[in-house]
């Protein structure tokens, strides 16, 4: 994979003051050094979209000894809520996983067609507007047969959960979970 991952960013509709705009945006893109090119949209349903890019300078992270360096694993993670693909983000990159983060299924699917190579694990939140998850992991379920996905939910029926567990998802998390539930679950699919 190379130093830039692409991904999405959601804001819901409630968040589309522009004062919580140019917070947000301020606090995210300056400390994670994000730029933000031509393209962000606005959608009537789902808020403001950034399409951004992410650079990761080899000066600030330094060069990995192919000796001693561990893999990397790559994480999606796919919800239609901004807040909560940030906080997934700012707790896992310091465990040492790369962050990709997509506002809903469409994205999620665009995504991954380009980059499931480096993607060993999708978190895919299971009721969103438009393409919802259980169509979301079919569709990256033909890019990618082997696909591993953990999928979180607040608002699943058990029909629901019945459904995409047999369609090959490994597990369902009920929302809110804690975040050291989910690490561990992380863990049994991608063992450190």
């Amino acid at each position: 994979m190379n130093d830039t991952e692409s991904f999405s960013v959601m804001l819901g509709p409630e968040e589309k003051t522009i004062p919580v705009i140019c917070s947000w945006c301020r606090n995210v893109f300056d400390t994670r050094k994000w730029q933000i090119p031509y393209g962000g949209r606005i959608t009537p349903d789902y808020g403001i979209c950034l399409d951004c890019l992410r650079r990761v300078r080899a000066e600030s992270v330094g060069r990995p000894d192919p000796k001693t360096s561990v893999k990397t694993f790559g994480i999606l993670i796919v919800d239609d809520e901004g807040n909560f693909c940030g906080m997934l983000s700012d707790m896992l990159h310091p465990l040492g996983y790369r962050i990709i983060m997509c506002g809903g299924g469409e994205d999620a699917v665009e995504c991954y067609s380009k980059l499931y190579s480096g993607i060993d694990l999708v978190l895919l939140d299971l009721k969103m507007p438009g393409m919802d998850g259980y169509e979301t992991f079919l569709n990256l379920k033909k890019i990618n047969p082997g696909i591993k996905a953990i999928v979180m939910t607040g608002y699943a029926r058990d029909n629901d959960v019945r459904e995409i567990l047999a369609a090959g998802a490994l597990c369902v998390m009920e929302k809110p979970f804690s975040p050291g539930t989910l690490i561990e679950r992380i863990r049994d699919v991608l063992p450190p």
